[in-house]
Formats: structure tokens, C-alpha cells, sequence
């Protein structure tokens, strides 16, 4: 059973990247952090793939999986704030209007 949440939550942090590039396309207006989300969704399908496939030697998998870990989580927090920032600026222009 774990394995099997480990492998949807991989799945989910493969595409949640470039979902939410698409799906917010029209409120971030950036194509720096569309750029930003398709590498990493690409990153994650390059590593799965050097992980699985056997490539990465046993011995630093740990290591090169919590390198990986950091533009994974720093995109997550970068995503958080460019919404939140998007969200402050609509709030701010209709308190204006009003």
C-alpha cells in the first residue's frame, strides 16, 4: 500500500507543474515561470526514468534525490508566491474600483 501512494504522489508531481502553467496561464501572464514549470516537470520524467532505468549508482541515489528535491519544492514555492501575488494584485484593483 505505501508503495503505491509514493508512486501516485510521483505521478502528481509530474504533472501539477505543468497543470498549473496551463491552468493559470491567463491570471500569471509569465512565460519565465511557464519555462520554469515545463523543466521541471521535465526534470521529473528525466530522473524517474534515470532512477528506474538504473543509472544513478546506489550509492549517491539518497544524495542526487535530495538535489533533485530542490527545484521540485523551490517550484512549489514559486508557484505559491506568483499566485498569491496575482491574487493580491486582483484584490487590490477592485478595492480601487470600489
Amino acid at each position: 500500500m505505501g508503495g503505491q501512494i509514493f508512486h501516485n504522489l510521483s505521478i502528481f508531481m509530474i504533472i501539477a507543474p505543468m497543470a498549473f502553467a496551463l491552468e493559470f496561464k491567463n491570471l500569471i501572464k509569465s512565460s519565465v515561470f511557464e519555462s520554469l514549470s515545463v523543466a521541471v516537470t521535465v526534470l521529473h520524467v528525466f530522473m524517474f526514468w534515470l532512477i528506474y532505468a538504473g543509472f544513478i549508482p546506489q550509492e549517491i541515489n539518497g544524495l542526487i534525490q535530495r538535489l533533485w528535491a530542490i527545484p521540485t519544492m523551490g517550484w512549489f514555492g514559486i508557484a505559491a508566491y506568483k499566485l498569491a501575488c496575482c491574487q493580491f494584485s486582483a484584490n487590490k484593483k477592485i478595492n480601487k474600483d470600489t
